[in-house]
């Protein structure tokens, strides 16, 4: 790796042991980036530089990713929204208007561990670094540096155990979300069609299945910011059509819903809408100008935020315990021609975000199984990932009915989301930074962990 020169320049090599005052680019991975998945596929069309040859120092990383600041934006809005924002009017249903600034105030940690998660990746590759320039120093020729990634991040805090349980809970929460989106899209199927669940499901699958063929991610870029606008309507018409159709009598509604049980389901679903983070070391390492990371979260967590409030708000302001979930499903708006469409619009957003957070466990099971060194790598990469389609075919069957539908993603969120998005950061980024010092964490900082790390324990 080398630090950023300046335009004409030779790239500058950094002596060992200096302090870092610039950010460490991060390199695109060979494989399995949301950004762009199929380099392992393919050694074309993924817009990175060839590798060095053998004997020559790493080439410059300063321009390898292949991803804007605005699109890497987008893959990350398109991966928080999705079925959470449908789902969340329930969660202050169970929750009270409390349920209001507890998923603001839940934004504001996931922002805040999500740009924790950017600092580690930093961290952890500036420490690589420094070992590589003492090995630059040997006569044996320098390797590239693979891009670090949240299990790398995980091996640095407790060693083999840590990377193990990071990559575990990570690749288990892309595909539990994954599963989610095909059944609420088999669901939307099911009742705009009249297909049983099964046929739906399948012919969900159907769909889905098309992205095994992908040479890379990159190829949804433009699908991603269509993604996100058809988030935005879908949004902005769920608020209007409960404005026009208000319950014939006064709605209850609650300042705190007494029920802890109750409670524990809307946290577990504020807490599910924002976990982003086991996609986002792919992100950064796509990114062309990864110091950009920081600001680009910030945007994308403001967006979501100015989503969300408005809607739960208007939501349970109008309907109160009457919210239903999904929120189309509330009665006064259900048979609706609007919500017709309504359904039929939010099947496209699933299908778009289903290869967005399967492709990364997908790949990383590609790597554990060599499938680039056996025969007909091709052949063995669609049929593996076939199997994925697969599994999410079967639970979306398995689970059938829209009344286990919120259960499931309270159960995906606390076992799985909650550990990724809020808990690891912190833990993970006490752990390496330590307290005080240059680059330690400070007594308000500290707090802040401790504060994250305790509310979602607690629960």
């Amino acid at each position: 790796l080398h630090a950023p020169a300046r335009s004409g320049s030779r790239p500058r090599r950094l002596p060992a042991g200096t302090p870092m005052t610039e950010p460490i680019i991060i390199a695109p991975p060979p494989v399995a980036t949301p950004a762009s998945v199929a380099c392992a596929a393919s050694s074309t069309d993924c817009g990175a530089a060839d590798e060095p040859a053998a004997g020559s120092a790493p080439a410059s990383t300063g321009s390898a990713g292949t991803s804007s600041t605005l699109g890497a934006g987008f893959n990350v809005l398109c991966t928080v929204l999705g079925t959470g924002l449908l789902q969340l009017p329930y969660g202050v249903r169970q929750s009270g208007w409390l349920g209001v600034p507890l998923l603001a105030l839940m934004g504001l940690m996931a922002c805040y561990t999500a740009s924790v998660l950017g600092d580690l990746l930093f961290l952890v590759q500036e420490r690589r670094t420094a070992r590589e320039e003492a090995l630059l120093s040997a006569p044996a020729p320098a390797a590239p540096l693979a891009p670090v990634t949240y299990g790398d991040i995980g091996m640095a805090t407790f060693g083999r155990a840590g990377r193990l349980f990071v990559n575990v809970q990570m690749h288990v929460t892309l595909l539990m979300v994954a599963t989610i989106y095909h059944l609420l899209a088999a669901l939307n199927v099911h009742w705009l069609c009249g297909l049983d669940l099964p046929s739906a499901a399948l012919a969900v699958a159907g769909v889905v299945w098309l992205h095994v063929f992908l040479k890379s991610l990159g190829d949804l870029a433009v699908l991603s910011y269509l993604n996100l606008g058809i988030n935005v309507t879908l949004c902005g018409a769920v608020i209007a059509q409960t404005l026009r159709h208000p319950p014939a009598t006064s709605p209850q509604r609650d300042i705190v819903v007494p029920d802890a049980l109750s409670v524990g389901g809307a946290f577990a679903s504020f807490g599910f809408a924002y976990g982003c983070h086991p996609v986002l070391p792919d992100v950064l390492s796509s990114m062309r100008r990864p110091r950009e990371f920081g600001r680009m979260i910030k945007a994308s967590f403001v967006v979501a935020l100015a989503l969300y409030v408005p809607l739960v708000i208007v939501a349970y302001a109008t309907y109160g315990r009457g919210v239903q979930s999904p929120m189309y499903e509330t009665p006064e708006i259900s048979e609706l021609p609007m919500m017709r469409v309504i359904k039929a619009a939010t099947i496209l957003p699933m299908i778009f975000t289903y290869p967005l957070v399967l492709t990364p466990p997908e790949a990383a099971l590609e790597r554990v199984l060599g499938v680039d060194e056996r025969p007909c790598p091709r052949l063995c990469r669609v049929g593996l990932r076939s199997l994925f389609v697969v599994f999410t075919t079967g639970v979306a069957i398995l689970v059938r009915t829209r009344e286990h539908f919120g259960p499931l993603v309270d159960l995906v969120s606390s076992c799985t989301s909650t550990f990724t998005a809020f808990l690891m950061p912190c833990v993970f980024g006490l752990r390496l930074r330590g307290i005080g010092g240059e680059r330690g964490v400070g007594r308000l900082e500290l707090c802040v962990n401790i504060f994250v790390i305790v509310a979602f324990l607690m629960p």
